[in-house]
C-alpha cells in the first residue's frame, strides 16, 4: 500500500552509458538500451560498459521511439517511423503499423486483472486510440471510436476495482478505459478538480497526476491525494515500481515503497532527455551524454539456484554495487547477514522441512 508519507533522502548510484547526448533514449524490460549516436540506432547494456554496442539501424527510418513492450518472447519498439520486432539484436520490421491512421504518440501496455498473460496493448495516435489483439495472421489494432481531439493526448495505467484501467489525458479532462468482468470495453471522465498537466502510472497501478502543480496520487481506494510536492514534471512506467518527479528547480523526488524520498545529486534543468528503465533506474541524455541514476543496487547472490534441495548448512554470498545496507529474510523472518564478504548463512535443520 502507498501511503504517500515522507522517506529519508536518497542518493543512487550513477554511472556513464554514452559519453554523446542521444536524441532516442529507450530502455528495455530486460535492462538494455536503444540509444541513438552518428544517425544510427545502437543497442547496449548499461550493467556491463565493456560490451561494445551493436548496430541495429538507421534513426532515419525509425524516428522518435515511443514504447518498448515485451511482447511474444521478443521486444515490440512503437515508433514514430513504425513498427519493429527486437529478438535479441535482430531488429525487422513488423506489420502492426499497417493497421494504424497515422504515427504513434504513445502507447502502454496494460496488465491483465490477475496479472498473468500479455494484457492489452494500446497505442494512440493524432486521430485514433487503438487497443491490440493477437490474431492467426498477427497482431492488429482495432480502432475504439472516439470523437475527440488526441493531438497531445498521453496515455498511463491506473487503478480500477476492476482491475487495471488505462487513462488518456486529453486537454481538458482524464478519460478511463477498461474491460469489465465480462470483457467489454468501457469509457467515462476521471472526477478531477482540474485538468492535470501531466500523469503517469507504475508497476504497483499507483495513478500520478500533476494538478495544480501539485503532485497528487491515485491508488486502488480511488481515494486522490494531494501529496503536498511541487511538481512540475514526472516520469513512471507500467514495467517499474519506482516513479520520479521533478519540481521547477530540477529538484528530484522519487517514490518507492510506499514513500516519497528526496534524491540528492541528480538535478535537471529542463533540457535533458530522461527514460525510467524496468529497475527504477533512471536514464538522462544532454551535455555530459548518457547517464544512469540507480536508486537501487544490482545484487548477485552466489549460491544454489531458484528450486535447488538444501541438505547441509550452506553460505549464499552477496554481491553488490557500493556499500549498500543489506537485510536478508526467510519467509519474512529476518536472517543474521556476516560481513566479510557479505553473505547469509541458512541451516535446514533450524528451517524444517519444506519450501522456503
Amino acid at each position: 500500500s502507498c501511503g504517500g508519507g515522507e522517506g529519508g533522502a536518497v542518493r543512487p548510484s550513477e554511472s556513464a552509458v554514452l559519453d554523446t547526448e542521444s536524441a532516442n533514449l529507450v530502455p528495455l524490460p530486460d535492462g538494455r538500451l536503444i540509444v541513438e549516436r552518428d544517425a544510427r540506432l545502437l543497442l547496449l547494456d548499461p550493467r556491463r560498459p565493456e560490451l561494445e554496442p551493436v548496430v541495429i539501424g538507421p534513426a532515419a527510418e525509425v524516428g522518435e521511439v515511443h514504447a518498448a513492450l515485451p511482447r511474444d518472447g521478443a521486444t515490440l519498439v512503437l515508433a514514430s517511423g513504425g513498427t519493429f520486432i527486437l529478438r535479441g539484436a535482430a531488429w525487422v520490421p513488423s506489420p502492426l503499423a499497417e493497421s494504424l491512421d497515422g504515427a504513434i504518440r504513445d502507447a502502454v501496455l496494460l496488465p491483465t486483472r490477475t496479472g498473468r498473460g500479455a494484457g492489452d496493448l494500446w497505442i494512440v495516435t493524432d486521430r485514433s486510440l487503438y487497443r491490440v489483439i493477437d490474431e492467426d495472421a498477427g497482431p492488429r489494432a482495432m480502432r475504439l471510436s472516439l470523437d475527440e481531439d488526441l493531438s497531445m493526448s498521453e496515455l498511463a495505467v491506473a487503478p480500477r476495482p476492476e482491475g487495471p484501467a488505462l487513462w488518456v489525458r486529453l486537454p481538458d479532462r482524464v478519460l478511463e478505459v477498461w474491460r469489465d468482468r465480462t470483457g467489454v470495453v468501457r469509457t467515462a471522465s476521471l472526477g478531477l478538480p482540474a485538468p492535470p498537466t501531466a500523469i503517469g502510472g507504475d508497476a504497483a497501478l499507483n495513478g500520478w497526476l500533476v494538478l495544480d502543480g501539485r503532485l497528487h496520487q491515485l491508488s486502488g481506494d480511488r481515494a486522490l491525494r494531494d501529496l503536498g510536492l511541487e511538481v512540475e514534471r514526472l516520469l513512471a512506467s507500467p514495467l517499474s515500481d519506482v516513479a520520479w518527479f521533478w519540481s521547477a528547480d530540477g529538484d528530484a523526488h522519487l517514490h518507492a515503497d510506499g514513500r516519497i524520498h528526496r534524491v540528492e545529486g541528480v538535478t535537471l534543468d529542463g533540457g535533458e532527455a530522461v527514460a525510467l528503465g524496468p529497475g527504477g533506474a533512471l536514464f538522462t541524455s544532454g551535455p555530459a551524454g548518457v547517464r544512469r541514476f540507480s536508486p537501487r543496487r544490482e545484487v548477485e547472490v552466489d549460491g544454489p539456484g531458484d528450486a535447488s534441495l538444501l541438505v547441509t548448512e550452506r553460505e549464499f554470498v552477496i554481491l553488490a554495487e557500493g556499500a549498500p545496507e543489506v537485510e536478508a529474510f526467510i519467509d519474512g523472518q529476518p536472517v543474521e547477514v556476516l560481513a566479510d564478504p557479505t553473505r547469509v548463512a541458512v541451516d535446514p535443520s533450524e528451517l524444517g522441512d519444506g519450501s522456503y
